[in-house]
């Protein structure tokens, strides 16, 4: 199936008030509809129903596919496109060198503290020269490395103001510099929740501009020592960083992103948004029956679920996302909170079993249209996605950790 004639260059614009857009399609190929709105210095896009592609598209995508396995790789995080048909897989210190379709050329970096050894490996970008640049946000350091394993120059990268402790993120260099994501360090439990910033800094690590602040979580702590979020659903901070600098944020309590453009371009902020009604939180969520869950969970899983149970916040609804993600085309993927989740998130990860089958992800175009759905198996986390070729991380039922590829064969990609 072909993307619909709906895909015109001034089809936003004609959409500046609530009305079908749908081109004069017949109503089984309608495309999407939408309010189109400025507010302030942001235009607003929210849509209404349906999508570019076709009125009610869900695309199912194919089983994950194994890739990559190998006894030297612990926890692949995350996965970066180089030159000539290669990938780059990080492994918490260490990087795996391999074709697209799994092959091993090399391991490069190592754990420490010197040149070319990382405490933790939390953001890869490609460099010239057949380089890396790499994050490590346990060290506050950037890292120039050779795909051979030499390493170059360092940086010690300066955090924002009150701001103490690194994450995880895409990263982007560009002429500005590379944009990274920081918080507070340790919180203090009973208290509000910390923002998460997004800012640039320059290639030498100097802060050059924040971008944008996040809630993070507020924690509380249960009767087992554990600290665990005191709202089991949202605020969370949610972010993603596109190839071309923009910057995508989200609280994914309502369904709203905003999305950044990057320093120099005078494009305005756009903020995408899609009329849904968040979903209840399950009966199973709010009081698990212990008995059907005692022959699956382990012993201490079980404590720390029942410690939770008695001191977090349960609201009527869910969130609305779970995550953002960029593809190597620009489009936003949206992870939407699944309705039909009927178990604690505590237990979602390390029991597959209990998740649904497929997680929905909602793929906008960068003006704001929606294209399509696209739904992954829940056992795949999606890390790099290119064109219909989506690499990700399975866990398998033995505990092993491989790279995986799902190829979608339809869609507008």
């Amino acid at each position: 199936m072909k993307p619909v004639a709906a895909n015109k260059g001034a089809l936003l614009l004609a959409c500046a008030v609530a009305l079908s857009c749908n081109d004069g399609q017949p109503p089984s190929m309608r495309t999407w509809t939408a309010v189109h709105d400025t507010v302030g210095d942001t235009i607003v896009v929210r849509t209404l129903g349906g999508s570019v592609w076709q009125d009610s598209t869900r695309l199912v995508g194919p089983e994950p596919r194994i890739v990559y396995r190998s006894e030297e790789l612990g926890w692949p995080g995350v996965i970066i496109a180089l030159d000539g048909g290669r990938l780059a897989v990080s492994d918490r210190t260490r990087i795996h060198i391999i074709t697209q379709d799994g092959e091993p050329l090399g391991i490069i970096g190592r754990a420490g503290k010197g040149p070319g050894e990382f405490s933790l490996i939390g953001g890869m970008a490609a460099w010239p020269g057949d380089s890396l640049l790499v994050w490590d946000p346990n060290q506050y350091r950037l890292t120039w490395l050779s795909v051979a394993g030499r390493a170059g120059r360092t940086a010690l990268v300066e955090a924002p103001p009150g701001l103490a402790a690194g994450e995880e993120i895409d990263l982007v260099p560009g002429p500005a510099g590379v944009v990274l994501v920081w918080y507070p360090g340790y919180v203090l439990p009973d208290g509000p929740p910390p923002p998460y910033a997004l800012a640039r800094h320059d290639l030498d690590g100097g802060l050059e501009q924040e971008l944008a602040r996040v809630p993070g979580f507020a924690m509380i702590g249960t009767s087992m020592g554990v600290f665990v979020p005191r709202s089991l659903y949202g605020p969370r901070p949610l972010y993603a960083v596109a190839l071309d600098g923009r910057v995508a944020v989200s609280d994914g309590v309502e369904y709203c992103v905003l999305v950044l453009q990057p320093d120099g371009d005078s494009g305005r902020p756009l903020r995408i948004c899609r009329d849904v009604e968040r979903p209840l939180v399950q009966p199973e969520i709010r009081a698990p029956d212990y008995s059907a869950l005692a022959d699956l969970l382990s012993p201490r899983d079980l404590d720390l679920l029942r410690s939770r149970l008695l001191v977090q916040e349960f609201p009527e609804r869910k969130n609305a996302i779970e995550e953002l993600r960029f593809d190597s085309g620009g489009r936003l993927w949206v992870r939407r909170t699944g309705a039909d989740e009927r178990y604690d998130p505590m237990l979602l990860g390390p029991y597959p079993e209990l998740r649904p089958e497929h997680y929905d992800w909602d793929v906008f175009d960068r003006d704001g249209r929606l294209l399509t759905t696209v739904a992954l198996s829940s056992r795949f986390e999606p890390r790099l996605i290119l064109g219909n070729r989506i690499y990700g991380v399975v866990t398998l039922d033995t505990g092993e950790n491989v790279v995986a590829l799902v190829e979608l064969t339809d869609g507008p990609f």
